[in-house]
């Protein structure tokens, strides 16, 4: 466990020096209004890019070394593809008319996938929000 913590105080290390490095070349490179932007969505952008390969990665790692929790998460991804199915069917696909053409380039389809992710965001938030409730409110019965 301790070269654990040593590993990914390394790792958080190099990856905010990458950042810094990047945040000041981006900075120099481009106007600066523009970096003002453009520097926290793209920091964000890779964030949520290494933690979407952690949160794949580490627990595939894991389950290669018992094979047998794969029918759970088999099971998982089984419940969010039916989810997203459901949303996605929900989902009216209709563009909205405007007089700017912000809309112009959307196709119905589009908008039905929009609206499925949407739906299956918000379905899980709540989801997520229930369960912690549930979980809080079953340690409080027991104690």
């Amino acid at each position: 466990m301790d070269t654990l913590k040593k590993n990914g105080f390394l790792i958080a290390l190099l990856f905010s020096v990458a950042v810094a490095a990047f945040g000041v070349i981006a900075y120099l490179s481009s106007s600066k209004e523009s970096a003002l932007v453009d520097l926290p969505l793209t920091i964000t952008y890779i964030m949520i890019a290494i933690g979407a390969l952690l949160s794949v990665g580490l627990p595939l790692s894991n389950a290669l070394k018992a094979p047998e929790t794969l029918k759970y998460t088999g099971i998982a991804l089984g419940g969010l593809a039916l989810v997203f199915l459901i949303a996605y069917s929900s989902a009216s696909g209709t563009v909205p008319s405007d007089n700017q053409g912000t809309y112009a380039n959307i196709s119905t389809s589009n908008m039905k996938l929009a609206g499925g992710l949407l739906t299956t965001a918000i379905f899980l938030v709540i989801a997520g929000v229930i369960g912690l409730i549930a979980l809080e409110v079953k340690g409080l019965i027991k104690d």
